[in-house]
C-alpha cells in the first residue's frame, strides 16, 4: 500500500499549531483544510514499504523540516482563518479569529 507519511507527520504537529495559534477553530473541517494546505506546500513522502517508511520518517525528524512543516501548517492556518468553510463561522458570522475553540 502507498502511503505518504508527510500526513500523519503533520497531523501530529496540529497540537502544536494550536498551542501557537490557541484562537483557531478546531472543527475537524478547519483541520482537514489547513492539513490539506499545508500537504500541497511540502515535497511528499511516499512509501510502500515499512523499510521505505522508517527512512522517510528520518527526513522528517530533521530539525529544518520539522520548521518546514510547522511553517506551511502556520500559512494554511491563516488561510484557513481567513476563508473558513466550516458551518460554526458561516452561521455564526463571528470574525476571523475570534471563533470559539472546540473541545475534542
Amino acid at each position: 500500500m502507498i502511503k505518504n507519511i508527510l500526513e500523519k507527520a503533520l497531523r501530529d504537529l496540529i497540537p502544536e499549531l494550536y498551542r501557537l495559534k490557541p484562537h483557531l477553530c478546531r472543527c475537524e473541517q478547519c483541520i482537514d483544510d489547513v492539513l490539506a494546505l499545508a500537504l500541497k506546500s511540502l515535497p511528499p513522502k511516499y512509501v510502500s514499504r515499512d523499510e521505505g517508511e522508517v527512512y522517510a520518517r528520518v527526513e522528517l525528524e530533521n530539525p529544518q523540516f520539522q520548521v518546514d512543516m510547522l511553517e506551511a501548517l502556520l500559512f494554511a492556518a491563516e488561510v484557513v482563518a481567513a476563508h473558513p468553510r466550516c458551518e460554526k463561522r458561516k452561521l455564526t458570522g463571528e470574525q476571523r479569529g475570534q471563533l470559539p475553540v472546540d473541545d475534542k
